[in-house]
């Protein structure tokens, strides 16, 4: 479904597999993989993607579909929090994670499924492109674990 999106978005702004690799700093070969449904992006490839097609994450992930994913800034849950930005998927207005900031001593923060890690990010789109890593990786492992734990399920029922 995403390649396919992929290849019909391509297809009505006249741009090419070539030049979406280009955009995107990968091959050609990667593109293509992922459109004809061989591959998968990360988190990471779809933001830029979505960049380079000038198109919200969520038209490439459910073309057709109502909901959009976006960044929104809300007042901080904890007093030391000086800032929270969110990013909520509106489906049913779903909080995926947040960026927060701590001031100047601590920076900025990552909150995950309530987990809270340190980052990088000195700025607020810093911050907001660490967490697209952040969340890639977060669902990457939680794959996994599904994985696992499935596997681990499999082996009980034999």
């Amino acid at each position: 479904m995403i390649g396919n999106n992929i290849k019909n978005i391509l297809y009505e702004q006249h741009k090419t597999q070539v030049w979406l690799s280009k955009q995107c700093g990968v091959t050609k070969s990667c593109i293509s993989r992922i459109i004809s449904g061989k591959a998968q992006p990360s988190l990471k490839l779809l933001a830029k993607i979505s960049e380079a097609l000038s198109v919200d994450v969520c038209q490439i992930i459910q073309r057709g579909y109502h909901w959009k994913m976006e960044w929104k800034e809300v007042n901080p849950e904890q007093d030391d929090w000086e800032r929270q930005i969110d990013i909520v998927a509106y489906y049913g207005s779903v909080t995926i994670g947040s960026i927060v900031y701590c001031g100047k001593e601590i920076g900025w923060q990552s909150v995950i499924d309530g987990h809270m890690e340190s980052m990088e990010a000195e700025t607020p789109e810093d911050a907001k492109k660490e967490m697209i890593d952040i969340l890639d990786n977060h669902c990457i492992e939680q794959i996994n674990y599904y994985k696992e734990l499935k596997e681990s399920l499999g082996g009980l029922t034999e």
